[in-house]
């Protein structure tokens, strides 16, 4: 696995992952890491549960389409500031969103009206715009 001690932006679009543990594998070696994107791809990924645990993330813009297979996602960004969730996926699935003291701005576009609930309840955002299909 790469080592990227120095990396501070990161934006990961329709990358194909292995298996669950690429991202987080790939995230942990990045220790300053302030800012990160993923689109996940639309179809033909192999990841189900989408895991982002890092200490110094500042933000984090996640794209979550329709037609992907994601059963769970777990999100762990304790010095977090902003905030993007777009997940279209329709079906049911687990959202883990926790440790975000710092939060000021989430925007959060959602199918599933659970994972905003789930996220506000553990937050101290500031501004917090919602959309969702119910």
């Amino acid at each position: 696995m790469v080592s990227l001690p120095s990396l501070k932006t990161l934006m990961l679009q329709r990358v194909r992952y292995l298996n669950d543990e690429t991202l987080q594998r790939l995230l942990s070696n990045c220790p300053i890491l302030e800012d990160l994107v993923v689109r996940l791809r639309e179809y033909g990924d192999t990841m189900q549960k989408l895991t982002v645990v890092v200490p110094s993330l500042q933000r984090l813009t996640l794209y979550i389409p329709y037609n992907h297979e994601l059963y769970e996602y777990v999100i762990g960004t304790p010095s977090l500031k902003y905030f993007e969730l777009v997940d279209y996926i329709d079906n049911d699935h687990d959202g883990l969103i926790e440790n975000m003291p710092y939060l000021i701005e989430a925007y959060v576009d959602c199918c599933c009206p659970d994972i905003y609930c789930l996220m506000v309840s553990k937050t101290s955002v500031k501004r917090l715009t919602i959309c969702s299909v119910v």
